[in-house]
């Protein structure tokens, strides 16, 4: 079973209702108002054992977002639990992709969203370069584009 976060605004996002919880009234969804609660809906509903979410980057690599690396995101970056959907967006059609200071097998993909937190925003996916495959080590919002 596969359930996604859908974006409604900076504050509301819709996640689907599951046995024994309660449904407000609307077509079997229940609310998250609050970061915070965002935050929790998501790692109980996107965090599922031993499940791996792939994505393709622009030149067609898969890249892969495990559930540790998910729960680090969320954890630390609590305000991405309303951008995972921006996530294969990004990776599909950066705007800049730059590499890392720290090491050559990791990449940074920005893409600009004008519409984060009210002003112009880029997201930034970290990701390791491995020799099948690539994933995603974070998530974060960031002004600008590092060593611009």
């Amino acid at each position: 079973m596969r359930h996604e976060l859908t974006y409604r605004s900076d504050l509301l996002v819709l996640f689907p209702a599951v046995n024994g919880e309660r449904d407000l009234g609307i077509k079997g969804h229940c609310i998250a108002t609050v970061q915070a609660n965002a935050v929790h809906f998501a790692e109980r509903y996107l965090v599922m054992e031993t499940n791996v979410r792939r994505f393709t980057d622009e030149h067609g690599n898969e890249v892969r977002l495990s559930d540790e690396r998910l729960q680090h995101i969320l954890r630390r970056h609590p305000e991405m639990a309303f951008q995972l959907h921006r996530f294969a967006e990004t990776l599909a059609s950066p705007d800049v992709v730059s590499p890392s200071r720290s090491s050559p097998s990791i990449q940074l993909y920005y893409r600009l969203y004008p519409d984060l937190r009210g002003r112009n925003r880029y997201i930034c996916l970290v990701v390791k370069r491995e020799t099948d495959y690539s994933f995603i080590l974070t998530a974060y919002l960031d002004r600008r584009i590092k060593g611009e």
